[in-house]
């Protein structure tokens, strides 16, 4: 569950600050899972919640997004919860996260649940869980020439990736400070000379805020895209709807290009409300407001 606190003023640091609270669905691959199946992919969420009252609105929201949760795990503790204070532009000031389920998802767990992996297109997973786990998955993916893409989350979780052995993940969507830890260098910068060399993952689609996103690949030359200028309502999200725009796009067959212009676009939209999903969205939507903002562009 998600605890989002709007603060009305510049946030004052070791006091209270007067804030406007939201609480909704929340969590990476949630979100991710929430948006594709609003957009009509067949998604199946592996995850594990709590026998709380939190964990029955979990279930009931994502099903009603048409998430499919017949691999989901139960363990007897209280589910996830993420508490973020946001400034009035919208931008995050500091957030926590307490979530004892993490550490239950472990390779014997996905180990059960290995033919609905094998029946997958494309297997998407962030760093919310253990590096056992997470080298398991990489594994595994790689020697059934499975597509796996890792989402970093954070700084803190995405030095977890620097330990692994990371041959022939599909791609990592991590922002500039995650890449530096990912790598172990101290910029980001330095990332395009160590992609095949350092890590052998195909894409590393970098995430620059205000400044795009460039998408750096093995085999091909370097694809930047700009970002727009849009309204900040809420920071909270951005990504992880980028990420889903961009799924989308590869499930229909679009171009490097275009995958980009979706993530970015499904980015746009979720900056400019409150919370990290698009209540209201659909394929035809999502296709709207691409025109909107790459009509004008070849």
């Amino acid at each position: 569950m998600d605890d989002l606190y709007f603060c009305h003023n510049n946030i004052i640091g070791a006091t209270s600050n007067p804030a406007v609270r939201q609480r909704s669905v929340g969590g990476v691959m949630s979100n991710i899972a929430r948006h594709l199946g609003m957009l009509s992919l067949d998604v199946e969420l592996i995850t594990m919640i709590g026998n709380d009252s939190d964990a029955q609105m979990i279930q009931q929201v994502l099903t009603a997004d048409k998430v499919k949760l017949s691999h989901i795990i139960h363990a007897d503790v209280p589910t996830g919860c993420y508490a973020s204070v946001l400034a009035p532009g919208g931008s995050l000031f500091v957030a926590a996260v307490a979530d004892d389920c993490e550490s239950m998802i472990t390779p014997h767990k996905l180990e059960e649940r290995k033919a609905v992996l094998l029946e997958a297109a494309l297997i998407v997973t962030d760093t919310n869980m253990s590096v056992d786990t997470l080298q398991w998955l990489i594994t595994f993916s790689r020697s059934n020439n499975k597509k796996l893409i890792i989402e970093p989350v954070s700084v803190p979780k995405a030095k977890k990736l620097a330990a692994l052995d990371l041959q022939g993940v599909y791609m990592i969507t991590p922002n500039e400070d995650e890449l530096a830890v990912i790598l172990d260098v101290n910029a980001a910068s330095q990332a395009e000379n160590l992609l095949a060399e350092k890590t052998g993952i195909d894409h590393i689609w970098l995430r620059k805020g205000k400044a795009g996103s460039v998408m750096m690949m093995l085999s091909e030359e370097m694809i930047s895209l700009e970002a727009a200028e849009v309204m900040v309502e809420d920071s909270t999200g951005a990504g992880d709807a980028a990420l889903a725009g961009w799924i989308k796009a590869f499930a229909d067959g679009k171009d490097a290009k275009q995958c980009m212009r979706y993530g970015h676009t499904m980015a746009y939209e979720v900056l400019q409300q409150k919370g990290a999903v698009l209540q209201t969205l659909t394929a035809d939507l999502l296709q709207q407001s691409i025109k909107k903002y790459y009509d004008h562009v070849q």
